[in-house]
């Protein structure tokens, strides 16, 4: 076999291997945005990122739309009897799903409930 066939071949394998590894599908952004529809006319879109190893989400961006105004929060996961829920940093806000229900909430009172659209 000539040097070069050996060059083109080895290029080939380490470019192949590179994009299995680096460009598999399967590593891909697997976050998921939901919308709520919920009382007291809110609008939200829940986006839950990429989850880890275990299938489990850990990080929330919420968007909460009321009369053409936006505000957002960044929420991590915090501890709950029973359902998923996510509060900010300085758990002054959450989001809590139960049983298809969500709760948007400050300071331990629901604000709205809602259903995903």
């Amino acid at each position: 076999m000539s040097k070069p066939f050996i060059i083109i071949v080895v290029f080939v394998v380490i470019s192949l291997i590179f994009t299995l590894i680096f460009l598999n599908p399967k590593s891909k952004d697997k976050a998921k945005t939901i919308e709520l529809d919920c009382t007291n006319g809110y609008t939200m879109l829940a986006k839950y990122h990429t989850p880890d190893g275990n299938g489990i989400f850990s990080k929330l961006s919420l968007v909460i739309i009321k009369d053409n105004k936006k505000d957002s929060y960044e929420m991590n996961t915090a501890m709950s009897a029973s359902g998923a829920k996510f509060e900010t940093s300085n758990s002054e806000y959450f989001l809590w799903e139960h049983q298809g229900i969500f709760r948007f909430g400050r300071s331990g009172q629901d604000i709205t409930e809602c259903k995903q659209r």
